[in-house]
């Protein structure tokens, strides 16, 4: 076996290396470094010694999966879902629980040593080092939501990580036990391609490809919300209550006025602008979504606030169409929670330059957070409060909340 002071200008596609791990890299990426190269390796964290198998290489960096562990690291635990630990090959390990095999306190301190990292490369902001929480016991069984893959034998279950192998599981451990209980990934849905089933407060739900919707009800802050089984809810059976908590208690009550044009961006059915209207019910938002779906069931859901609307619209265009207006948003509260990808340079440039009182920003991704973040920076904003929590725990995904004032 080469060793780890192999050039990696000589390394090939399927060619395996002894590595030490000596980092972790967003993405839930073991990092090795060699003769001045990076190695990002799956299933790896720092402290292991492992065997690994390129299956990209770059100039400046490759990747590769861990195939055997030489040493464990001693934050490395027995994975708690067998069909995805090491000893199985990669293309069969099944995708979704990529911090399996770290014990809880050690993907704690990685996450929020990711999001200190982010802030600091990318917003050139120094944050503390410690500050994504759990939400209650890590443990599995939090996931109420599980999207699955139909195979050609009708057998759903998870895509394989970074490919659309579907792989046949006996357990979904971070799904809920009701969900676990029921057995639908071990039926068989001859002619389906994908399956959703949700437990929905108990009560167990199926969605089959493209189905007519039906509409379910959830509760957060003591407020019902209806959707759309097939919408989108958070995940974590305790996530929408605790978001809702952190932004309520996030808002600066001294700059939230009322009488503005307060605004929740990529809205939902209306979650986080219920967080602002239990602090007072006659406060005037405007909730805007691009799903049409969920824009109809946050009107419903926002219908308990005189002065609150949902509008359909893409979040870019509609901010874009404020500014060529000459609007202004002076002494407003927005809150925001875009996708994965973050808000981007065009949304918060056009938000920022209506000059908003203050900004409460909910991220599922550090990176496109900080720099998000950076272009508030630019445009006159500080960063007041940050905080992180642990919604998807044995995942390396984790939501952050920030609030940024002029």
């Amino acid at each position: 076996i080469p060793h780890s002071n192999t050039r990696l200008t000589r390394v090939t596609i399927a060619e395996e290396i002894k590595l030490q791990i000596d980092n972790i890299a967003h993405g839930g990426w073991g990092v090795a470094r060699t003769d001045g190269k990076v190695v990002f390796v799956s299933g790896a964290i720092p402290g292991d010694t492992v065997l690994a198998q390129v299956f990209q290489s770059k100039k400046s960096f490759a990747k590769a999966d861990a195939i055997e562990l030489i040493e464990p690291s001693p934050e490395r635990r027995v994975h708690i879902w067998p069909a995805a630990d090491i000893d199985k090959h990669p293309k069969s390990r099944p995708g979704g629980a990529d911090y399996g095999h770290i014990t809880p306190a050690a993907q704690l301190r990685y996450k929020s040593q990711i999001l200190a990292e982010s802030m600091q490369k990318f917003a050139k902001v120094t944050v503390d080092d410690d500050l994504v929480k759990p939400i209650g016991e890590h443990d599995d069984g939090w996931r109420t939501r599980v999207d699955l893959h139909v195979d050609e034998n009708g057998i759903p279950g998870p895509f394989a990580e970074r490919s659309k192998n579907v792989i046949n599981v006996d357990s979904l451990p971070l799904a809920t036990e009701a969900i676990n209980q029921a057995s639908i990934h071990t039926q068989e849905f001859f002619g389906a391609e994908r399956i959703r089933v949700i437990d929905n407060q108990g009560e167990i739900r199926l969605v089959i490809d493209n189905q007519k919707p039906s509409t379910i009800t959830e509760t957060a802050g003591g407020i019902e919300f209806q959707l759309a089984d097939k919408g989108f809810w958070q995940v974590h059976k305790n996530a929408a209550e605790n978001l809702f908590t952190a932004v309520s208690e996030m808002l600066d009550e001294n700059l939230l006025d009322p009488r503005a044009n307060n605004h929740d961006l990529f809205g939902g059915v209306g979650l986080l602008a219920s967080a602002l209207l239990k602090k007072d019910t006659e406060a005037k938002i405007i909730s805007v979504e691009s799903d049409e779906t969920a824009v109809d069931f946050a009107s419903n859901n926002l219908s308990f606030a005189p002065h609150a609307r949902s509008v359909e619209s893409k979040v870019d265009d509609y901010l874009r169409e404020l500014t060529k207006n000459n609007a202004k948003l002076t002494g407003a509260t927005v809150i925001m929670d875009p996708p994965r990808v973050g808000a981007g340079r065009d949304v918060m440039q056009n938000l920022t330059s209506m000059k908003p009182a203050q900004i409460i920003y909910v991220a599922c991704d550090p990176v496109a957070l900080a720099r998000d973040v950076e272009f508030a920076m630019q445009a006159g904003y500080s960063l007041q409060e940050i905080k992180g929590f642990d919604l998807f725990p044995n995942t390396h995904h984790f939501e952050a909340v920030v609030r940024l004032t002029l």
